[in-house]
């Protein structure tokens, strides 16, 4: 921390929240390698200070037995400060957020109360299933990972709160008109823009916008946030059409302005992962509800519950389909507009304020 991913970006909104609602807070995290010289409330552009425990950790090696093994350190070295915590404010309590399955494991033995914030579903371990065992309740980012953790771990669906994923209550001050937009960031504004914001990765079904945009030649596809590279590599394609223009990340402040070019914005999925079909919370549908521009998204049972009918829909993992929907938004800017407000009035302004009050709630609950 700081990072530009987006669980560092939840991370910190959710750290920020907590302190706006009267919370003593303390974000404990590794320190690994050379350190982000900016501070997590310049970076993320936070209204609050966040107070910041980092512990030294070695740093091994980038395979995933060596980051296991890192963790495994973190694990130890977290769980020693949350004894001392609780020798000095035995009133204090652990909530932590989900990454992976050694960091946090020892917690509970510490003899405070756990809150345990999950953004997936976990292969079974030992490790895991004494954790979760122990937890006092978990707080699932969506429907799909409340139903995993029933289902893998018998947990009592009146130990979980479903609370998905939100947005900064002043994102929507930050949009921009589009004109302004496109000139800030030097786009043409007499062409039809279709934009994808997120990193690339295999599980988010980027090759059907890839394979897509070969036949509408007319819209100017924008992925923001990876490479080229990085895009060839997770859609197995040997090149991109000319229509299809990649732009690394942007500074998190820029997110507003730069979704704000779009006349349509595009939030892909696949059937081919778990994860990605049914368990996902995306920030970005909310950050692209607040912008009331229309969105197209995969139809994913983990999408849909939270989009309902305000966005337009393609079958997952369908070319035909994603073209069919991106042609209709364009064609029906009237029926598009429509869904727009709908989606705008369902999630646009639910906030990670609210969120943690919800989760506030649930932890007061005796």
């Amino acid at each position: 921390m700081p990072n530009e991913k987006a669980h560092g970006t939840q991370l910190a909104k959710m750290c920020e929240a907590f302190v706006e609602a009267g919370v003593d807070l303390t974000l404990v995290v590794p320190r690994r390698g050379i350190q982000n010289p900016r501070s997590i409330r310049d970076f993320y552009g936070l209204r609050k200070d966040i107070k910041i425990h980092y512990l030294p950790i070695p740093h091994f090696g980038s395979s995933r037995n060596l980051f296991n093994l890192e963790a495994f350190c973190f694990g130890i070295a977290s769980f020693v400060v949350a004894l001392g915590e609780r020798i000095r404010n035995s009133s204090t309590i652990i909530y932590t957020i989900d990454l992976d399955q050694f960091s946090y494991f020892l917690l509970p033995l510490a003899g405070l109360p756990v809150f345990f914030e999950c953004h997936g579903s976990k292969v079974q371990s030992l490790f895991f299933i004494f954790f979760i065992k122990r937890v006092k309740k978990i707080i699932a980012v969506s429907g799909g990972v409340a139903r995993s953790l029933f289902e893998n771990y018998k947990i009592d669906t009146r130990k979980i709160l479903v609370a998905s994923n939100a947005i900064d209550q002043n994102f929507s001050k930050k949009i921009l008109p589009k004109d302004v937009a496109r000139d800030k960031f030097g786009i043409a504004k007499d062409v039809p823009v279709a934009l994808y914001l997120g990193k690339f990765y295999d599980w988010k079904g980027l090759d059907v916008l890839v394979r897509g945009a070969v036949l509408l030649p007319g819209i100017q596809f924008i992925l923001v946030g990876d490479t080229i590279e990085r895009l060839l590599e997770v859609t197995g394609e040997s090149k991109i059409s000319a229509n299809v223009l990649v732009i690394g990340e942007v500074p998190h402040f820029d997110v507003p302005a730069m979704l704000s070019c779009a006349d349509v914005l595009l939030l892909t999925g696949t059937a081919k992962n778990r994860y990605s079909y049914f368990e996902t919370s995306p920030m970005k549908v909310f950050e692209y509800a607040a912008t009331r521009i229309p969105v197209i998204s995969a139809r994913t049972p983990a999408v849909e519950e939270i989009c309902g009918d305000g966005a337009y829909y393609y079958e997952p993992d369908s070319v035909d389909s994603f073209v069919e929907a991106v042609s209709r938004s364009f064609g029906n800017r009237e029926e598009a507009e429509v869904r727009a407000d709908s989606l705008y009035a369902k999630i646009g302004t639910y906030s990670w304020n609210e969120r943690t009050s919800r989760i506030l709630q649930a932890i007061n609950t005796k």
